[in-house]
């Protein structure tokens, strides 16, 4: 995903303030949040808004819950059924073109 993007920030172990602070400096103009409310995310620094449109990558399954810091999900036809959204999604769902769900595998490589 890094590769397909014109700038990348790591924001592992950034404060919520300081990764608006990188954003904005950067002048970026969407943002796609691929952790989620996964441990070590960084929701809060969405919520400040550093970006004109954010977005939040499949891997979360339903609304994110916080209309306040995305505008889409990026997600599929499996995970986000598009008769589901105007009631269970605040965000608008942009879908991939085929499904995409991720399954892990049963015994995942040992971490690094």
């Amino acid at each position: 995903l890094a590769g397909a993007c014109d700038d990348w920030v790591d924001a592992r172990g950034a404060s919520a303030g300081h990764i608006a602070e990188l954003l904005n400096a950067g002048g970026a103009h969407v943002v796609v949040d691929v952790e989620g409310w996964a441990a070590g995310a960084h929701v809060a620094g969405l919520l400040l808004r550093p970006a004109a449109v954010s977005a939040l990558m499949l891997g979360h399954v339903g609304s994110s819950g916080l209309v306040a810091a995305y505008d889409f999900v990026l997600t599929d036809r499996v995970t986000s059924p598009p008769d589901f959204a105007p009631h269970d999604y605040p965000e608008k769902l942009l879908l991939f073109p085929r499904d995409t769900t991720y399954f892990p595998s049963p015994s995942p490589p040992p971490p690094r």
